[in-house]
């Protein structure tokens, strides 16, 4: 089984939305953190306001990577310039911390 994590960052209001498309996609786990940042390029010189946004982090099997994306982005897209982006990276493990990680030591 091959593991890939999907990190989306996304515009703060379109969170409820995405949860519950990828609930019924039967997504089972996500994290979702709030970050700022910005995006400027058309000014390089000039610091722009940051952006209040929601950063997605999703680990899934590979073939269900595909799905994930494309309900991200259908659901995330708002015809504007910081509507987000994702990015998708290998996971070599995964540990899962309960007691019986703990007990195996």
């Amino acid at each position: 089984m091959r593991l890939k994590k999907v990190t989306a960052v996304i515009r703060s209001e379109m969170l409820a939305q995405i949860k519950t498309k990828l609930k019924e996609l039967n997504v089972p786990h996500i994290t979702t953190v709030g970050v700022s940042g910005y995006e400027n390029p058309h000014r390089l010189f000039e610091m722009p306001d940051l952006i209040t946004h929601i950063r997605v982090e999703i680990v899934s099997e590979e073939e269900g990577i595909k799905k994930i994306t494309d309900c991200i982005v259908t659901n995330a897209y708002a015809g504007t310039y910081d509507d987000g982006f994702i990015s998708i990276s290998p996971v070599d493990d995964v540990i899962k911390i309960n007691n019986d990680s703990i007990k195996n030591k």
